[in-house]
Order: C-alpha cells, then structure tokens, then sequence
C-alpha cells in the first residue's frame, strides 16, 4: 500500500475501487498521506471525478477542506491554487449545466 495511487501496480493501472479503498484506508491510519493521495488523483488522472452525480455542494465542500487542510499543514499553497481551479471549473460547469436545463 506504499505506492502513489497514479503509479501503475503489476503493469496496470489501479481501478477506481481500489483507489478508493487505498482513500479509506488511508484516511484512517494517516490523514496527511490521505490528503496528498486524494489531491494526486483529483487533480490528476481522476480530474474529471468532479463531474459525476455527486452533488456540487459536496464536492465544493471537500475542495474548501482539502484547501484548508493544506494551508494549515505546511502552508502549502501551490496545492491550494490547483485546489481553487478545479473549484472554479466546477462552479463554471455547475452555471452552465443550470442555464441548460433552465
């Protein structure tokens, strides 16, 4: 369980589900390493994660958290600026998908 989630493990790629259970697991044994793991994926190969069905507000939500955990954690801005566009885009999609169906 050592290796970055945008590694690839006996010549394939992770699954998604397994990603997520490296996530969880992670989340609850080093929440540092969770965050650097789950800002890898979400801002790498896993970007487009932002527009499933997951409600906007949620996702909004663990953006702001993840932003805030690395501010506090080593002020790390270069993340949270990464952090702040994926935000922006979804806002962006977000207004767009509204005026669609309006």
């Amino acid at each position: 369980m050592n290796q970055p989630l945008n590694q690839k493990a006996g010549g394939e790629e992770y699954e998604y589900s397994q990603i997520l259970l490296k996530l969880i697991h992670l989340r609850k044994t080093d929440y540092d390493k969770f965050m650097d793991e789950l800002y890898v994926a979400v801002t790498g190969e896993f970007r487009n994660i932002i527009h499933d069905k997951t409600p906007v507000e949620e996702k909004l939500q663990a953006i702001d958290t993840m932003k805030n955990h690395f501010i506090k954690s080593g002020e790390q801005y270069e993340k949270c600026i990464e952090l702040q566009r994926l935000r922006d885009e979804l806002v962006e999609v977000s207004k767009l998908k509204e005026r669609v169906h309006a």
